[in-house]
């Protein structure tokens, strides 16, 4: 049985009236509720990969389905887009008309209730009565989070907010009023997408190079692991069987005053190893062992 909200396979797609395809061969899943971060750098393929599932793109092979839907059918899917560089049509109208305006093009039901609720609860009163000229450009990127909460999308698809908006605010958002919501949103900053510790797709160059937590694409990758190890009186034979073990790269004992004994730092060739290197370890007196967490640094340089 397939449980995918979102349902990407094997797509191929371009841009209208272009003859070169920008996405090769995706394919992925999201679940219901699921927040999803897309990282890649630029021209990497994420905001083609947004538009795609808005079905401003062309697919030329493969399927694209929402909420069992395939997205050529579905309008309802541009109503969750949000991008940096969205122009709205009415500058001279004030926020309240223009999604009020939004909301009787979608059909939002109990609408001034509606607005008056996502106001208040993104704390955003303030923009109401002002005109859409006089925003800042944040503040146009947060009406366009109103809107698309307001909009009764399958999916909100948030493109390069979460670098313009920053991990804060964008955390602050998805908690507020995105719980139960499937989003999917960009960035090309290393640091944003390590903070924000959501499900990656990794694009590279239009192609999907890994899905998965951070932890799953480390292993997938092969990326060397870290393991931190407090050892009440490490004795020499012991230090000499951690380096001698077959997936240790490397081992360096570290000042540290969090408990008593030394701190082993340990580096292995990947997430396999763990369990021998951990019977060996067992076989000292451990106060603590901490997997350091893969850097998503070290995930790129294997693609």
């Amino acid at each position: 049985m397939n449980d995918a909200f979102v349902d990407v396979k094997n797509v191929k797609a371009r841009y209208r009236g272009l003859d070169t395809d920008v996405l090769h061969g995706i394919s992925f899943t999201v679940h219901h509720g699921e927040h999803v971060l897309v990282y890649g750098a630029p021209a990497s393929g994420k905001s083609s990969l947004l538009k795609m599932l808005c079905g401003d793109l062309d697919i030329v092979s493969g399927s694209a389905i929402v909420n069992g839907k395939d997205i050529s059918g579905d309008a309802a899917l541009r109503s969750g887009y949000v991008s940096v560089n969205h122009e709205e049509l009415h500058a001279s109208k004030t926020v309240y008309d223009n999604l009020v305006e939004f909301g009787d093009e979608y059909d939002v039901p109990h609408l001034p209730a509606r607005i008056g609720e996502l106001l208040e609860l993104l704390e955003m009163k303030q923009l109401a009565n002002r005109n859409m000229q006089t925003l800042s450009f944040t503040e146009k990127i947060a009406y366009g989070l109103i809107r698309a909460s307001l909009s009764d999308a399958p999916v909100l698809l948030l493109d390069d907010v979460l670098d313009a908006f920053g991990v804060e605010e964008t955390q602050r958002f998805l908690n507020v009023a995105c719980a139960g919501k499937t989003v999917l949103l960009t960035t090309r900053v290393t640091q944003n997408a390590e903070q924000m510790n959501l499900p990656l797709l990794l694009l590279h160059n239009g192609t999907l190079a890994h899905t998965g937590s951070r932890d799953d694409i480390a292993v997938a990758s092969g990326v060397p692991r870290i393991i931190d190890a407090w050892v009440e009186e490490l004795r020499y034979d012991m230090l000499k069987k951690i380096r001698s073990h077959s997936g240790v790269l490397e081992v360096r004992i570290l000042p540290t005053d969090r408990f008593e004994g030394n701190l082993v730092r340990i580096m292995i060739r990947n997430s396999r190893f763990i369990p021998s290197l951990y019977d060996v370890m067992s076989q000292s007196q451990l106060v603590h062992v901490e997997e350091v967490p893969p850097k998503l640094i070290d995930i790129l340089k294997t693609i």
